[in-house]
C-alpha cells in the first residue's frame, strides 16, 4: 500500500480564528445581498491612490509619497529595482527604490 503525503492541519490561527465566526455574521451577509449596491460619492483622497501610484511607476500611495520626497529633496531614485544577494546572483526580491549610482546588488548593476 503506498502512502500520500503526510496531512498536516494549520496553526489554529489560520484556520479558526476565536474571535471570528461565520454563523454570527450570516444573518448580515444575507441582508446584504438582498439589495442593491449603492453607489456613494468619492471622497476626499481617493482620487490621489493606487492609480497615481501606479503612472509614477510605483507600488503603492505609500512609495508615491516617499517618491514625492525624494523629488522635493532633490534625491535621484531608480524605482522598483530587482535585487539579489550577489552580482550576476538570482534575483531574491524587488526594492522600492535604489539611490541612484549607488552599488546595490541587482540584476542591472551586474557587470
Amino acid at each position: 500500500m503506498q502512502s500520500g503525503p503526510e496531512f498536516k492541519p494549520l496553526p489554529p490561527n489560520q484556520r479558526h480564528h476565536e474571535h471570528l465566526s461565520w454563523p454570527h455574521i450570516m444573518p448580515d451577509l444575507e441582508s446584504l445581498a438582498m439589495e442593491a449596491p449603492e453607489s456613494l460619492p468619492a471622497q476626499l483622497g481617493d482620487a490621489d491612490g493606487p492609480r497615481d501610484a501606479y503612472d509614477a511607476g510605483v507600488g503603492s500611495p505609500l512609495e508615491l509619497k516617499f517618491l514625492r520626497l525624494f523629488e522635493t529633496h532633490g534625491v535621484e531614485v531608480e524605482k522598483q529595482v530587482a535585487v539579489g544577494p550577489e552580482v550576476n546572483g538570482p534575483v531574491i526580491s524587488q526594492a522600492d527604490f535604489r539611490v541612484a549610482g549607488t552599488d546595490l546588488y541587482s540584476a542591472e548593476s551586474a557587470p
